[in-house]
């Protein structure tokens, strides 16, 4: 083991205005809310989507706000840009976002038990009603649930558990590597099961799984989900009511699916269907991986009880943004590059799209405001009687940050979960930002959100540029921006915090 510490590193400030993906949707934004504004007949875009591209594009911007940091011991100081904390949007604020939930599941919510990973693909028709239909969604992950759950209740009850009890945490996830919405469904599971005794909940790991075990679990699914289809009166036609409700985001939703125009030929295509598919039965598509009826199960991804770290970089690959700003190039005047993720099995490694269409997918990551993406099932749920007994953070209260003003109880902790910009980046990269280069520590003097005192500031050091008035500004961070577009992540599979893909 390298025990080796990591060299010292530099503070640069991020300058996402400098990005091809923030300079395409500077641009190309008004174009494709027209765009949406037409197919919508008059009607726009819903105005959560307006508001997520308004802040974005306030995002890293020193003229919007920022935080002045100072050295006492070289006596030099920074500035640092406020965050936009947008959902769906900004690769550095979802990275921030991943790497805090990965610490928190990791430290607190998943004891020491080995951990399987079971995604669930679906067919093209339903990713874009799952992407606007809440109920249909619930009902679809509820199914897919009840089916692992029954599988790993019929492992324990094979081993003598009596009442055995699962332990699952949910992503949903809304794009691909190509930017297209592509709705599907991860779901960290207990490899096992724990014995219903709030007093000593004994674990059980299930035994070694196989590829006919999944086809089973495959098959349990499809069957419970399409009954659950045909309480929507979904089955064999689209009862699609979002075209009369909200026309724009029907659009936009049904071109990113298909990785189409909103406008011109291609526009009012039906989805492309793969459901049946002449299937009978599941049939094996790679080790503990199925397919059946344009649905897809895999579940060979697996990580010991004792690999924390293996643990904690599977929930930030959960958990990971829509794109990365590195993976975005532009061809021409008109053309985009996506690079992509991982290869396609055709030997595919980058695709070329319209800006317009890349405006569009991006639009369409944004979720629903006030929905949780996290979801927690059996012994990790909040209302489970073994919760206590089975997290590592036990019966310990709600973490929640205490005001200078307020009385602290002895029982309350000083400080919530949510990760600060510096304690993101140390926890990712095993370094700290707010050391300075000299040995000095950094310290915050004031955050500045006055339009006249920052063009003060920022005409004293040569920073101030004119540039379009984006009235939206989220609040100051709470530490220091991590800006290192093109340090090289500890991770193989998952880039810096703020590129995460």
């Amino acid at each position: 083991m390298d025990t080796t510490a990591p060299a010292r590193i530099s503070y640069r400030r991020r300058q996402p205005e400098h990005t091809a993906l923030y300079q395409i949707m500077r641009d190309r934004w008004p174009g494709v809310r027209a765009m949406c504004r037409e197919a919508g007949d008059g009607q726009g875009l819903p105005a959560f989507i307006d508001r997520a591209f308004e802040r974005y594009l306030s995002c890293g911007r020193l003229e919007k706000g920022l935080v002045r940091v100072y050295c006492q011991k070289c006596r030099k100081s920074e500035v640092v840009a406020f965050s936009c904390k947008t959902r769906g949007l900004c690769p550095s604020c979802d990275g921030r976002r991943m790497t805090e939930v990965a610490a928190h599941l990791v430290d607190e919510v998943i004891p020491e038990v080995p951990i399987r990973q079971w995604v669930l693909s679906l067919p093209y028709d339903l990713r874009y009603m799952l992407a606007w239909n809440l109920e249909m969604r619930k009902a679809v992950f509820a199914a897919l649930q009840r089916a692992v759950d029954a599988h790993y209740r019929r492992q324990g009850a094979l081993a003598g558990v009596k009442d055995p009890k699962t332990g699952a945490i949910a992503v949903i996830q809304r794009f691909n590597s190509a930017l297209q919405t592509d709705v599907h469904i991860h779901v960290l599971y207990a490899d096992g099961v724990w014995e219903n005794d709030p007093a000593n909940p004994i674990f059980t790991p299930a035994p070694p799984l196989e590829t006919v075990v999944v086809q089973e679990v495959l098959w349990d699914a499809w069957l419970r989900i399409e009954r659950q289809l045909k309480k929507f009166g979904w089955h064999d036609k689209e009862q699609d009511t979002l075209p009369e409700r909200d026309p724009a985001l029907a659009a936009l939703l049904k071109a990113a699916v298909q990785g189409r125009q909103i406008t011109g030929q291609e526009a009012g295509k039906p989805l492309r269907k793969e459901r049946g598919a002449g299937l009978k039965v599941p049939v094996p598509h790679g080790r503990n991986c199925a397919d059946f009826a344009g649905y897809s199960l895999h579940a060979n991804t697996r990580v010991g009880e004792l690999a924390r770290e293996q643990l904690e970089r599977l929930v930030r690959y959960v958990c990971r943004p829509a794109i990365a700003a590195g993976r975005i190039e532009a061809v021409d005047d008109d053309n985009v590059r996506i690079t992509l993720k991982t290869m396609w099995k055709d030997g595919t490694k980058s695709v070329i799209v319209p800006m317009d269409d890349l405006v569009i997918r991006m639009a369409a990551q944004v979720p629903l405001p006030r929905r949780a993406n996290l979801k927690y099932g059996g012994v990790f749920a909040p209302n489970s009687k073994l919760r206590a007994a089975v997290v590592p953070a036990g019966d310990k209260p709600k973490c929640r940050r205490v005001k200078k003003d307020e009385q602290r109880d002895e029982n309350d902790r000083e400080t919530s979960t949510r990760l600060t910009w510096a304690e993101a980046f140390k926890r990712a990269f095993r370094q700290d930002l707010l050391t300075c280069p000299c040995g000095g520590r950094r310290v915050v003097l004031a955050a500045v959100q006055d339009k006249a005192a920052l063009e003060r500031i920022l005409r004293h050091i040569g920073l101030w540029r004119d540039s379009e008035d984006i009235e939206s500004i989220r609040g100051p961070p709470e530490d220091l921006w991590p800006a290192e577009p093109d340090l090289a992540a500890p991770y193989d599979d998952l880039p810096p915090i703020d590129q995460a893909a």
